[in-house]
């Protein structure tokens, strides 16, 4: 695959499971719908940053792109969800500018693992990192 077109798989995969795992409209936050989410507060991004790095790992398993392929095209949807988000919605706190940066960071560190338990290291002139 070519490092543009990693680039491309790596931002589409990163902008639909940052929406996917912490949706930006607040009538779609599904945890909400679970019984006793009320009570779990804060405690409920600990499930979101597990579902994160789950679809990190299963993103490195399935495409074979690394870490360092694919965090450009994850901060390139980063900052276009940002700004999708500041225009479609005008939040009133800069808080999911530091949720969404904090999903990033946990399917990077799923891309991470998942290409740690792949096996064994491969040769340097391989397009996988």
């Amino acid at each position: 695959m070519s490092e543009l077109r990693e680039l491309a798989v790596s931002g589409a995969f990163a902008l639909l499971a940052g929406v996917a795992v912490w949706p930006p409209v607040e009538a779609l936050l599904y945890w909400r719908w679970l019984p006793g989410a009320a009570a779990a507060g804060d405690l409920i991004v600990l499930p979101v940053a597990v579902l994160s790095v789950s679809l990190g790992v299963g993103f490195a398993a399935a495409t074979g792109i690394g870490p360092r392929r694919f965090l450009p095209g994850g901060m390139a949807a980063y900052l276009t969800g940002m700004a999708l988000i500041e225009a479609a919605l005008a939040p009133e706190s800069p808080v999911h500018l530091v949720l969404y940066a904090a999903v990033l960071v946990a399917l990077t560190a799923g891309v991470a693992l998942g290409v740690a338990a792949s096996g064994p290291m491969r040769p340097a002139s391989s397009p996988r990192d």
